[in-house]
């Protein structure tokens, strides 16, 4: 006896694509949104802060190189 329905077949291999497609999808997307909406922000901040600290130290570093030439160059000067 033969059914007037066909049997079902490829079921198995059709959900296994789509459901490999939707995590892809979604994992894609949940990486896109965590590196465009934190990572990308919070390392400019971070790099504008290292920036800023690093102008900060170089000034104090002048300041101090130039203090230290001018107390070698007084110590020179009451040895001769």
């Amino acid at each position: 006896m033969s059914s007037a329905i066909a049997p079902i077949t490829g079921r198995y291999a059709t959900r296994v694509k789509r459901d490999l497609a939707i995590s892809l999808v979604l994992g894609f997307g949940a990486a896109s949104a965590w590196w465009y909406g934190y990572h990308l922000p919070a390392f400019y901040k971070m790099k504008k802060y290292d920036e800023l600290a690093k102008a900060e130290n170089d000034a104090y570093n002048q300041k101090w190189m130039t203090a230290w030439k001018q107390q070698q160059a007084e110590a020179e000067a009451n040895d001769a």
